[in-house]
C-alpha cells in the first residue's frame, strides 16, 4: 500500500488471520495482513509469531513501519 495514511475500517482482520493460519492467503494477502497488523499495532499484541514475522517483513522491506494510521481496531474488536 503506497498511501501515506490508511484507514482499515473495511479490513476484516479476523478472516484474514484465519486464512493466514490455514495457509489460504496469497503472498499479496499476507503482506497486506502484516501491514495491517503493524499499522494498527496488533502485530505486537498477538502471539509472538506475528510480531516476529512482522519484524522480519519490515527488515526485508515488505512491510512499512513508517505509515501513520489512527487505529480503528483494538484487540477487543478481534475478540467480539
Amino acid at each position: 500500500m503506497s498511501e501515506s495514511l490508511r484507514t482499515w475500517d473495511d479490513y476484516d482482520s479476523v478472516s484474514a488471520i484465519i486464512a493466514y493460519e490455514q495457509d489460504e492467503l496469497s503472498d499479496e494477502g499476507t503482506v497486506e495482513l502484516f501491514q495491517h497488523l503493524v499499522d494498527t499495532g496488533l502485530a505486537w499484541k498477538l502471539q509472538g509469531h506475528y510480531g516476529r514475522t512482522a519484524k522480519c517483513m519490515i527488515d526485508h522491506g515488505l512491510v512499512s513501519q513508517s505509515v501513520q494510521v489512527a487505529p480503528t481496531h483494538t484487540l477487543a474488536d478481534l475478540q467480539n
